[in-house]
């Protein structure tokens, strides 16, 4: 990172600086933007934490035959076909929101935690980071 951000690539960062905001101001913008990403990331994460009995009870509660139809109800689809599941064509056929958001949730809390090289299987250079 250069003190002028002259290189900078983020889409948002670049918008500001390219609206003439000083590189402190878009810095202090990245800074509070990280942070509260962060808090609500943890915040989610501790719902989710404090949900997760009910939702692992809710998919038990489906009686699942087999792992993949113990996933499809812990994404709130036990009550989709497979087409419905994967290819919903009106919202009736949608999975339930309560379960989505836990999908969601763990979705955001894993994504940081993917190598640097997925999902093209390249090795990334991260020196300069």
């Amino acid at each position: 990172m250069t003190p002028t951000l002259r290189h900078e690539v983020n889409p948002v960062a670049r918008a500001l600086l390219d609206a003439r905001l000083p590189a402190d101001l878009v810095i202090l913008y990245g800074i509070v933007s990280q942070a509260l990403f962060t808090l609500l990331v943890c915040a989610l994460w501790a719902a989710f934490l404090r949900h997760r009995k009910t939702l692992i009870a809710s998919a038990w509660n489906k009686n699942p035959d087999s792992m993949s139809d113990f996933i499809k109800a812990a994404v709130g689809a036990a009550h989709l076909s497979c087409r419905q599941f994967f290819l919903p064509r009106q919202a009736s056929e949608l999975p339930t929101s309560y379960h989505i958001i836990w999908l969601v949730t763990a979705g955001l809390v894993g994504w940081k935690r993917l190598p640097a090289s997925w999902p093209t299987g390249k090795s990334v250079d991260q020196s300069h980071l």
